[in-house]
């Protein structure tokens, strides 16, 4: 197994295990992040950001690290999610139902072939250090302009952030989601995690009356497995907000992607 798909396993399975730091809200207290305004507002296309702790003394390898990070994260806005078709089906061949009332168990599938393809072709646009984490945003053979200008990100929520959930808006979805964690890399892995979710449920909820209209069960499985294919989703927007609670440090990251209906 080569070295970036044991790191995105390894990754996937201590997202999965982290667990949001027990804040006592009487000692806590609010810091906003320094970062540069191309975080706050991400370029359109193939672009993704890569999380590492920073060490003046090996660059290079929180470079490494961080676009491993950002290979992972870009191959999940690419996967195909998995549903268990079963009981799917049967829900949609139940004689009454409230579509918009359902939720499904959702697993959100990485694409090693492309992950691969992220790993070998992924190139650094530009980094910063900012509370100890080197942050980097990286793209797939693809020059754009961006804003270098710092920023401090103090707004708790966001402006752009009302609530998690998806909306259509000019033939388009935006996913909002918000994950805290005690560390930053697991806070935006959460977070996306979230949103690439609440695209696959809002898919799945809208395919499912289209299925109920097929008589054929087989044909509804071939449906079915079409719109569970290739989310291609992308990163829009991301915030961060660092919180301090005694010596200890952690993290609010809000997330909004985008994709097709």
């Amino acid at each position: 197994m080569d070295r970036v798909c044991l790191f995105a396993i390894l990754f996937l399975m201590l997202a999965a295990c982290a667990a949001p730091p027990q804040i006592d809200s009487q000692a806590i207290r609010g810091i906003p992040f320094t970062t540069k305004q191309w975080l706050a507002e991400l370029p359109e296309g193939e672009f993704a950001i890569g999380i590492s702790y920073a060490d003046p003394n090996l660059e290079a390898t929180s470079g490494a690290i961080a676009k491993d990070y950002a290979a992972v994260a870009m191959s999940r806005n690419h996967a195909s999610y998995v549903v268990d078709k079963e009981i799917f089906l049967d829900l949609a061949n139940a004689p009454e139902l409230d579509l918009n009332r359902l939720s499904f168990n959702v697993v959100v599938s990485a694409d090693l072939e492309f992950l691969r393809h992220c790993s070998n072709n992924l190139q650094l646009v530009d980094s910063f250090v900012s509370a100890g984490y080197f942050i980097g945003l990286y793209g797939i053979n693809k020059p754009v302009t961006i804003s270098e200008s710092s920023v401090e990100l103090n707004e708790i929520p966001p402006a752009w952030y009302n609530r998690e959930g998806v909306s259509l808006m000019d033939k388009q979805l935006n996913s909002v989601a918000s994950s805290h964690q005690a560390r930053l890399g697991d806070a935006l892995n959460m977070a996306q995690e979230k949103a690439l979710r609440q695209i696959a449920q809002y898919r799945l909820q809208n395919v499912l009356g289209k299925i109920r209209s097929i008589n054929d069960r087989t044909d509804q499985a071939i449906a079915l497995e079409t719109v569970t294919r290739n989310q291609e989703c992308y990163f829009q927007r991301i915030n961060i907000y660092q919180w301090k609670s005694g010596e200890s440090f952690s993290y609010t990251v809000y997330v909004q992607m985008g994709a097709k209906p």
